[in-house]
């Protein structure tokens, strides 16, 4: 995916003229801290042998991503006298379709930069903390201690990075949900004791009498099913679950990077297999593999508090901090910011599917009437 460019960043040069810096660029649109390139933005003026003075402007740039109302240049896009863009960001990419993480960063920036001067700063309505989460997301990364904790907030910062971006909109299974990693997440020894507990007893009794009452509503006329579909869809139809919240095993102190970007969240066992029909109602079901997956929504429903963060200090705490840069942000905060702004739009979390390996089939009978 091609990084964003920015003033004083190169493009190629054509015929005999040597590369050439960007001259300007967004007056309130940033990236690293640099003014960002946008199509018509030019380079500094030069020539050579074979050209007199001349100036060259970013000539096309990514389908979906707009800055002041200009496509966003590129490494790799056209300049308008010839050759192409040669450098950008080390970090901000841009790719030529609608959400990936770089296209998340770029517009949340341009949706704080648009807002900030209007909005509030209060502890009624701490909506310019909410416009900088990105970025307290990101610091907490950078001094986090912990590999996997470090993870775990740019996960964060990625996903209030994709809220941000998107007018204010509700869930929806039809929306791409915001992928992590299930080895990451169960890298943890209190989330892995779930996983194992899971896995262990994936298709028990209680998991068959469940999953029977599934067959009935969504497969009673089919002779397989492959659960994997309702993962696809965002609407999981599985045979077991657990509930993972805060408690002994699983709290901020000991997953701070799972408990920062999922909180509660739900653990499933989605089974594939076939069944066979014996008599008139009588069935046969064989459990032939079950994958497992973790399942979360980022949304702001409910009277949940997030503690305390500060976008002077780029921080977050969770203790009780006796200092005005801090707010002490809730969920009703976030459906103002909403209402307010018409920006955030809620979204579906995963992991990717872990199956589970040497799982030895089952089979039971029911009844479908």
């Amino acid at each position: 995916m091609p990084a964003v460019t920015r003033v004083g960043d190169n493009n190629t040069g054509h015929d005999d003229c040597p590369p050439i810096a960007l001259a300007s660029g967004s007056p309130d649109v940033f990236t690293n801290g640099i003014s960002t390139g946008r199509v018509g933005d030019p380079y500094n003026p030069h020539g050579c042998p074979a050209h007199v003075p001349h100036v060259g402007n970013i000539a096309s740039g990514a389908p979906h991503v707009f800055i002041n109302g200009k496509a966003c240049g590129r490494v790799g896009d056209p300049v308008t006298c010839g050759g192409s863009v040669a450098a950008g960001s080390p970090n901000v990419y841009v790719g030529n379709w609608g959400g990936p993480v770089g296209e998340n960063e770029i517009q949340a920036e341009v949706v704080k930069t648009t807002l900030w001067n209007s909005a509030q700063d209060t502890t009624d309505n701490p909506d310019k903390t909410i416009l900088s989460l990105p970025e307290i997301a990101r610091n907490m990364a950078n001094k986090s201690e912990s590999v996997l904790d470090e993870i775990g907030w740019k996960y964060l910062a990625k996903m209030f990075d994709r809220w941000l971006s998107n007018h204010n909109g509700e869930l929806d299974t039809k929306e791409p949900a915001f992928i992590i990693d299930y080895d990451w997440l169960i890298s943890y020894e209190g989330i892995r004791y779930f996983h194992d507990d899971l896995e262990q007893s994936a298709f028990n009794e209680a998991a068959q009498n469940y999953f029977s009452t599934q067959i009935k509503k969504y497969f009673k006329d089919q002779t397989e099913f492959d659960c994997r579909e309702s993962y696809e869809s965002n609407a999981p139809i599985y045979c077991n679950s657990r509930t993972i919240e805060d408690g002994v095993r699983y709290n901020y102190f000991t997953a701070e990077g799972v408990y920062v970007c999922l909180a509660a969240f739900m653990l499933y066992a989605l089974p594939k297999g076939k069944i066979q029909n014996l008599s008139s109602n009588q069935y046969r079901v064989t459990i032939e593999e079950v994958y497992l997956c973790a399942f979360d929504s980022f949304n702001f429903e409910g009277d949940q508090d997030y503690l305390f963060w500060s976008y002077k200090d780029k921080d977050f705490s969770k203790l009780s901090v006796f200092n005005d840069n801090y707010r002490y942000l809730k969920n009703e905060h976030f459906r103002a910011f909403k209402r307010t702004y018409n920006r955030g739009k809620d979204f579906y979390v995963k992991t990717n599917l872990h199956k589970v390996v040497n799982f030895t089939p089952v089979t039971f009978e029911i009844e479908l009437n």
